[in-house]
């Protein structure tokens, strides 16, 4: 009882009964009865002993007592400890030869009938007089206190350093890295990429105002926010026409919302489509055929990117499509929901040369229909959603 209470005064763990074999060498098994003690503390406490039939609940509870009375002052020890105090190292042989195998300290009372060359510090005394040993007990219970306040004092002012001087050097390399991200700077960025003002900022802060990493930074950031966009549904659109000489095309790009489909950036975009389109070699198709080809020309697939980065919704380029003649002709009917080009062979006919004329005319007027049906040469038209035949 004396040992137990100096222990658990100075918050140390004990052994006031029978050291039982193998507590420290076979440290794993005692753990297994430590969980066994402690599943049948939780069963008392969780009234699982007023549901259980009276004969297992004595059983239960004489369990208990004994796996307390042998391990109940060291049923929260994680660890095999680095230090004991024995009091009678002659009576506790087992704990002496244990700690001895495993490189313990041992600290003990040694009376004249014990061998102080098994202790590591010996404590002159008799083991047998209660006084003394209360004594001895109760000192060593003061220098573990002791000892714990002033490690703890150690610790608290050490983290407390520790903490201060991560502080200060992270304030110093911020400030050695800070640099004033001005308007200017924002506006410049977001002139070059078209990105929001926000992102701009944002990236400018991230690259400490390096102009070409930001343009970086929101590339990725485009790319990652397109990707998020791959699974919405682009129904809405327009369709541009591009013409060269001879050579026409019609181009159709979908977006999310018709709002977006009236935006001016959005309207550039799908121009530089149809330029680009022109320009290449790729003749594309009313089934999309051509292009992936077609983003992969002059950057086009980059400023699909950043377009869908700057619009905020799913862009996606359709479809294509060129027609090539001695003369051609385009149309573009209901602010670009529907995109008409238009190319005739034997342009020194006469006859091609007044059905075009028709055709112009038919733009004025708004009766495509009529001009459709005076003409039997090529051409591509693009409708949302569908091709208008011939």
């Amino acid at each position: 009882m004396l040992l137990m209470t100096e222990a658990e005064r100075c918050g140390m763990y004990y052994v006031n009964e029978r050291w039982l074999g193998g507590m420290l060498t076979n440290f794993r098994t005692i753990q297994s009865r430590i969980a066994r003690l402690k599943e049948i503390e939780t069963m008392s406490e969780d009234g699982t002993f007023d549901v259980l039939p009276k004969k297992e609940v004595i059983a239960l509870k004489k369990e208990w007592d004994k796996l307390e009375k042998n391990l109940g002052g060291i049923k929260d020890m994680k660890r095999i400890p680095d230090a004991i105090f024995i009091v009678d190292p002659k009576k506790e042989r087992i704990c002496v030869q244990e700690a001895q195998s495993l490189g313990i300290t041992l600290i003990g009372i040694a009376d004249t009938n014990c061998d102080p060359d098994e202790l590591d510090y010996v404590v002159p005394g008799n083991d047998d007089a209660i006084r003394a040993v209360k004594l001895i007990v109760s000192k060593m219970a003061d220098a573990v206190i002791e000892a714990k306040q002033g490690t703890e004092e150690v610790a608290a002012e050490a983290a407390e350093e520790t903490v201060e001087d991560n502080f200060c050097i992270i304030i110093r390399e911020l400030e050695e890295k800070k640099m004033a991200i001005t308007a200017a700077m924002v506006k410049e960025l977001r002139e070059m990429t078209g990105a929001g003002m926000m992102d701009c900022k944002k990236a400018l802060t991230e690259t400490n105002g390096d102009m070409d990493a930001a343009v970086d930074v929101l590339k990725k950031s485009g790319a990652a926010k397109m990707e998020k966009k791959q699974s919405r549904i682009a129904a809405e659109g327009i369709a541009r026409v591009a013409v060269n000489g001879n050579v026409a095309v019609v181009a159709e790009v979908n977006s999310e919302t018709d709002f977006v489909a009236k935006n001016e950036t959005f309207q550039e975009f799908v121009q530089t489509v149809a330029d680009t389109a022109l320009a290449s070699d790729l003749n594309g198709g009313a089934n999309g055929e051509d292009i992936e080809a077609l983003l992969a020309t002059n950057g086009l697939s980059d400023l699909l990117v950043e377009k869908t980065a700057t619009i905020g919704e799913k862009l996606s380029v359709r479809r294509f499509a060129k027609v090539t003649g001695d003369a051609v002709a385009s149309y573009i009917h209901g602010g670009g929901r529907i995109g008409v080009v238009i190319a005739a062979d034997g342009a020194s006919d006469d006859a091609a040369k007044e059905a075009l004329s028709k055709f112009e005319e038919a733009k004025k007027e708004d009766v495509k229909q009529e001009a459709y049906v005076l003409m039997n040469i090529p051409y591509a038209a693009f409708m949302q959603q569908r091709v208008i035949p011939m």
